[in-house]
């Protein structure tokens, strides 16, 4: 495992250097001598685990670098370090959120050790909980992603297709979180399990629905909402989602980057529904560009996915030489007929170690149908 980096901010060069000679052997760290400096570090080299920044230095000041910071990089621990006049600003800083602990100067080298132990700590704490809760979490999705399959094949395909062109667009906007707007991709018809099946047929084969079945449809997305609601750490995508029934407002969100990946998702919806209809996605993108629904940044976004996009083919290959990325055209089945998973999912390492377990006790019917993409 990595050693977790520490950061050290101050424009006084003496104070850098002593702390260059005190803890050269024990931790793992860079110095700045700037705001401007250490953020570009942070760009370049982060996350580091903690930051520990003077208060007081010229055209950014401790107290701001930290609040940048933890937009940036919400787990990095952040220590100020101050002055005897700055600490009414210190306490200020430690009660909106922005600091871990302070410090004043000057520091005995013991006290900052033990500050530097219990960041990096607290840090170790952050991480591991959302791991563990990243765990727990991915395994309840696939959960959702298996019933999603089972109901609704079909379905399960296209958000594949929805996902890549989500992520890109999100990723290339440097969205904070994008794995909240990917996930909310791949969710975002888990309400079909409440549709009644006539309905999915007339809207696979593009039959005319009546107006109940179009209010019908149009319900899936309040389903999906309460259906995710409650499950922690995915609140997030399970409002992202609700949006997408109602015209996109743009005071949906307080948070900015919430409203962008949300416009960003119907954004891509709107596209794949028009290629699919025989439009390029650049066409796509410049006739939604017409509308002011879409902020700029995302349109631009959408064009380049095509210029990155990958091309597909079909194969039939053995379970052996499955790979994660590719996506099942044809339930997996048992040599009984019975569905082990379902036509549409996407092929994981995980996937693929439970499909060779299950192969040598059960066997499964070869060789197996599926999408491999190609990078252009």
């Amino acid at each position: 495992m990595v050693d977790p980096r520490i950061l050290f901010v101050d424009d006084e060069p003496n104070l850098l250097d002593g702390i260059r000679r005190t803890l050269f052997e024990k931790y793992d760290f860079l110095t700045a001598s700037s705001g401007a400096e250490a953020l570009d570090l942070i760009r370049r080299e982060g996350p580091f685990a903690v930051v520990v920044s003077d208060m007081r230095m010229p055209a950014m000041n401790g107290a701001e670098l930290l609040s940048r910071i933890r937009v940036r990089s919400p787990d990095t621990v952040r220590v100020l370090l101050t002055g005897h006049s700055d600490i009414d600003a210190a306490i200020d800083a430690i009660n909106d959120g922005q600091v871990f602990r302070f410090l004043t100067k000057p520091c005995p080298s013991q006290r900052l050790i033990s500050t530097l132990e219990d960041s990096l700590a607290h840090y170790r704490l952050i991480t591991s909980e959302r791991e563990l809760l990243e765990k727990t979490l991915s395994g309840a999705v696939n959960v959702l992603i298996d019933v999603l399959g089972l109901a609704a094949p079909s379905v399960l395909a296209q958000a594949n297709q929805l996902r890549a062109c989500v992520s890109h667009v999100v990723r290339t906007a440097q969205l904070r979180d994008p794995w909240r707007f990917e996930l909310a991709s791949l969710l975002l018809h888990l309400g079909h399990v409440a549709i009644p099946q006539e309905i999915l047929r007339k809207t696979e084969v593009g039959e005319q629905l009546t107006e109940q079945e179009k209010a019908t449809l149009n319900d899936q997305y309040e389903v999906t909402y309460n259906l995710l609601r409650n499950i922690p750490r995915i609140n997030d995508v399970a409002e992202i989602i609700r949006a997408q029934s109602q015209t996109f407002p743009a005071n949906s969100f307080r948070d900015r980057d919430m409203q962008l990946g949300a416009s960003s998702l119907r954004l891509c919806m709107l596209a794949i529904d028009q290629v699919k209809r025989g439009m390029s996605i650049e066409e796509a993108a410049k006739d939604l560009a017409q509308s002011d629904d879409f902020h700029p940044t995302l349109v631009r976004a959408l064009t380049e996915f095509s210029l990155t996009a990958r091309t597909q083919s079909s194969k039939k290959i053995s379970i052996a030489q499955l790979l994660p990325g590719m996506i099942l055209e044809a339930d997996i089945l048992t040599p009984k007929g019975i569905v082990v998973v379902p036509q549409g999912r996407e092929v994981t390492t995980a996937l693929i170690a439970r499909l060779q377990s299950f192969a040598r006790g059960h066997g499964i019917v070869e060789p197996i149908a599926v999408t491999v993409f190609d990078a252009n």
